[in-house]
């Protein structure tokens, strides 16, 4: 006699999820990332960012909430109205809950309303490690060294801060007067969600006198969160105004 059919593993996802939505209407991705959390019933609820490529219909700073269930290995969500938008996504999930394949998305109202195309995501990795690299300023080269220790919990934003760290930076022939200098994290100001990394430091002399503000935005390549390439600006200071591009990377 044949027994009870068992039930589909429920996979959960928790954590900092980078999404890919790629349209099918006009030429544009739009990369999704944040903080998603399911409970053991398989609820699902997250609070996202969404950086559009050839449109403006999302701001990348507004907090777009998803709620939504997961059956099985099927993810179902609907986002809260964004100036009269709302994002309804399907989508499969690995059994182990660290990646998002063959999932919809299609946009009801407001300015993207009819837009739909095809989403992918995966779990990233904290962005916690010794980051290194050099920035290509024109006439010389501005490195950094910046100890990163991501926290496990994100806030209300979610977005997932950093823990106070002092990072060095080495000018080298930039005319820009660091030196060899150490400079702070500004914790309020640096975080991370999905693949995107902000930082934003004060770069102080041997007097503790701050010299310089720099904000690095860069992309993670991948969920392992160890090379991340973007731009960054310095916002005063001798340099101020300057602007690159460059990669942080660690081990």
């Amino acid at each position: 006699m044949n027994g009870p059919v068992p039930n589909n593993p429920l996979a959960l996802l928790n954590g900092n999820f980078a999404l890919t939505a790629v349209s099918q209407m006009v030429t544009n991705t739009a990369f999704i990332g944040g903080n998603v959390q399911t409970d053991s019933s398989g609820q699902f609820s997250g609070v996202l960012h969404v950086q559009e490529s050839n449109s403006n219909c999302f701001a990348v700073t507004t907090d777009v909430s998803f709620t939504g269930n997961i059956r099985g290995l099927t993810l179902t969500a609907t986002s809260a109205s964004v100036n009269g938008q709302v994002i309804m996504v399907n989508a499969m999930i690995s059994s182990d809950g660290k990646s998002i394949t063959s999932g919809s998305y299609s946009i009801s109202g407001g300015c993207a309303g009819g837009d739909h195309g095809t989403i992918t995501g995966f779990q990233m990795q904290a962005f916690t490690g010794n980051y290194v690299g050099g920035f290509n300023v024109g006439h010389g080269i501005l490195s950094f060294a910046i100890p990163l220790t991501q926290v496990t919990i994100a806030d209300g934003h979610g977005e997932f801060r950093f823990n106070n760290t002092i990072a060095e930076t080495v000018d080298a022939n930039t005319g820009c007067g660091f030196g060899s200098f150490g400079a702070s994290l500004m914790t309020d100001s640096a975080f991370a969600a999905g693949s995107v990394l902000v930082l934003k430091l004060n770069v102080f002399d041997g007097s503790a006198t701050i010299v310089a503000t720099i904000t690095f935005v860069g992309v993670a390549t991948d969920s392992s969160a160890k090379s991340v390439s973007g731009t960054f600006a310095i916002t005063s200071g001798l340099c101020s105004g300057l602007s690159g591009t460059g990669t942080l990377s660690h081990l």
